[in-house]
């Protein structure tokens, strides 16, 4: 194993997009990104979906690496990695809030 490659899933594996524990299946895009948000809130203006970047804890395009899903994961890919994740986050305001309204992160 090289490379990682994209669409290479096993059955076994969890979905492209889920859920940090894996059990659900998630979508950033359309109508489904809109069941993310916690109840009465919505998604806040001019807000995209960003990868989290830590130079303490990822590497510079956001992945994450271990030898398996509920492994501890680190910042770099050594031998023995086998699955890598990231973290998508997106901004929320309590429906129809102004600047100074309570705001959520949605992972």
């Amino acid at each position: 194993l090289s490379k990682w490659k994209p669409g290479k899933l096993l059955p076994t594996d969890r979905c492209e997009f889920s859920s940090k524990d894996g059990k659900e299946k998630r979508s950033l895009y359309g109508e489904a990104a809109n069941e993310l948000l916690p109840e009465g809130f919505v998604w806040a203006p001019k807000s995209t979906w960003a990868l989290e970047i830590s130079s303490s804890a990822t590497d510079e395009e956001g992945w994450r690496y271990a030898g398996d899903f509920p492994s501890k994961y680190q910042k770099k890919m050594t031998m023995g990695c086998m699955v890598r994740r990231r973290r998508w986050w997106r901004e929320a305001v309590l429906g129809g809030a102004d600047e100074g309204g309570a705001r959520v992160t949605v992972e």
